[in-house]
């Protein structure tokens, strides 16, 4: 537990601040013991009639107990500021360790399943660094309080403590079980996060296939079984910290019959028992602090385990080098082989392909043959088992990140729109455009209608759902453009438009004087390319114009004989 709140406030960078809250809470103890003193004089000169030291002790004990109180409030308002300004923090890192982990870490984790810990986990790991300033102020005013008993009878402190070690063994092995209970009801509750954030990702699929009884009873399934695991993980606890709760409340039973043995035997003044009861309330206030805190701290601090690993993640892996603007190929693929993480099978295979500047390179395939692969390896979403990717002369590993990708201009099936405006998302891909640019962009990708009637300004809706599957590939086109990349990635980029729209986009891209590759399923749009290239099985079986592919009469003339309704011959369709 203590090694894992160590490195919550060594991240937050605000250890100074919690010293100055354990300072902050010497004070306010200080006070309390103060006032505890003044409470038992008061009670004594009551008893012998001595009015005039009732009314200073009187005054001495209102005094301390009203800046104790305002320390207190004080201190309750700068620790708030501090775990809130680590709340943000730590959100923060985790999301940026999201965004900069290596692709083969962060695409294994489902959307919700991110969520919750983000929301959930990180709630919890801040919640327990507040508990534990709560802690250490339960400790420091037990060691003050317990120092004014100490100097009132030492034979009461030594009352109050007898029961303790055993209660403390008991809430101690409460806290090693604590993470065994509490883990699953968790990892449980990430995988129902999960699946809820896949059915609202699939409403209308649901809706049009009549899924209602099949996903309900999908949800049924998972929140029973997160409701069942934190129902017996809270339960045991409770049944492990219960004998904690007996030994508890001995001290003050303890208390009371040590103090009245010595009154009786004239040993101790009344005034002093009371004050030493008042002591005792406090402390014992301090210790059920202390056992909630022991308890509580473990339980939350079980979402360690699901966020430090995401702190702790391989970051991506770039150089420093950036390429020459005459390199020639622009592109290359040198001896390619690349599997993806957990699987065996590799998807290229001793791959080779050589883009040259301003050559606009088809890829056709069958489905499988590791098409969209080539995009991502050449973006440096992963690295190849062997054999090596260069772009403009220099290893993708070689090259500084940032540089790299504000090279290249990625357009993928699945439009990745913000929920933004229109002139928002279109400038991630030029901050420095003006609208005069934006609407002559809109008008090559035939959205300039639907704009001139919402404007700029309309809000695309989360994932672009408030605009139609053509219109959000449209827009993710005139991002593309209109980023300033000598390369531009085309991954089913058209494959949401009607044949006409179709067209007049791809004479855009056809006219567009930058080095291009283009994954297509949809062959009439790479029939203008420079060149084709026909992958199977991991390797480049192919090569040529549309023209000389057709003469070829292989996989390409097939999969063009498939769409236009004829038959064919080749096996590996």
């Amino acid at each position: 537990m203590i090694h894992k709140l160590k490195r919550a406030w060594r991240e937050s960078n605000r250890f100074n601040r919690y010293v100055v809250l354990l300072c902050s809470f010497v004070l306010i103890g200080a006070m309390e013991l103060m006032a505890s003193q003044y409470f038992g004089a008061l009670t004594q000169s009551i008893l012998l009639r001595d009015f005039t030291q009732t009314q200073a002790s009187l005054i001495g004990f209102g005094c301390l107990t009203l800046l104790a109180v305002l320390m207190t409030y004080q201190a309750q308002k700068y620790q708030t500021q501090v775990i809130e300004t680590m709340r943000s923090q730590f959100k923060t890192k985790t999301v940026d360790c999201i965004l900069e982990s290596d692709y083969r870490v962060s695409s294994q984790l489902e959307q919700g399943d991110l969520i919750g810990r983000l929301e959930n986990d990180v709630s919890s790991i801040v919640s327990a660094t507040n508990l534990s300033v709560t802690l250490s102020k339960a400790v420091v005013l037990l060691i003050i309080l317990s120092f004014g008993i100490l100097r009132i009878d030492v034979r009461l402190l030594i009352l109050y403590f007898i029961p303790l070690p055993l209660a403390f063994i008991i809430q101690r092995y409460a806290s090693q079980k604590s993470s065994d209970f509490i883990l699953p009801w968790k990892t449980a509750m990430g995988k129902t996060n999960a699946l809820t954030q896949d059915v609202m990702n699939n409403r209308t699929t649901i809706r049009t296939f009549g899924l209602y009884d099949t996903v309900a009873s999908w949800v049924e399934k998972a929140l029973v079984d997160s409701r069942d695991k934190g129902i017996y993980g809270i339960r045991s606890l409770y049944l492990l910290q219960f004998p904690f709760s007996v030994f508890a409340m001995l001290p003050n039973f303890l208390i009371g019959i040590g103090g009245t043995y010595l009154i009786a035997h004239g040993e101790l003044e009344l005034g002093q028992l009371v004050s030493a009861f008042l002591l005792v309330q406090l402390i014992s206030n301090e210790f059920n602090v202390i056992a909630n805190m022991v308890q509580n701290i473990p339980q939350l601090l079980v979402s360690t385990e699901r966020i430090y690993p995401m702190w702790d993640a391989a970051k991506e892996t770039f150089g420093n080098a950036v390429g020459s603007e005459e390199s020639d190929p622009v592109i290359a693929f040198k001896d390619v082989s690349f599997g993806y993480p957990n699987t065996d099978t590799l998807v290229l295979k001793g791959f080779n392909l050589e883009i040259y500047n301003q050559e606009h390179v088809g890829v056709v395939g069958t489905s499988g043959s590791g098409k969209s692969t080539l995009m991502k390896l050449l973006l440096g979403l992963y690295t190849p088992q062997s054999g090596a990717v260069y772009y403009k002369g220099i290893s993708i590993q070689d090259w500084d990140k940032q540089a790299l990708r504000n090279d290249l201009a990625v357009v993928f099936q699945n439009s990745e729109l913000m929920n933004q405006s229109i002139r928002q998302n279109l400038q991630y891909g030029n901050q420095m455009v003006s609208d005069k640019q934006l609407h002559e962009v809109l008008d090559h990708v035939h959205l300039s209608d639907f704009v001139d009637q919402n404007g700029l300004d309309f809000i695309v809706g989360e994932k672009g759902n408030r605009l139609s599957g053509g219109q959000r590939q449209r827009l993710s086109i005139a991002r593309a453009l209109l980023k300033e990349s000598d390369v531009l990635l085309f991954d089913e980029a058209t494959s949401a438009l009607d044949v006409e729209t179709e067209q007049l986009i791809q004479h855009v891209m056809d006219t567009t004087e930058r080095t291009q590759l283009i994954i297509a399923h949809r062959l009439a749009t790479l029939r203008n390319c420079d060149r084709n290239i026909v992958m199977d099985q991991g390797a480049v079986v192919a090569s040529g114009t549309h023209h000389e592919l057709m003469a070829q009469d292989g996989i390409y003339a097939s999969l063009i004989a498939i769409q236009n309704g004829g038959d064919h011959h080749d096996k590996r369709i």
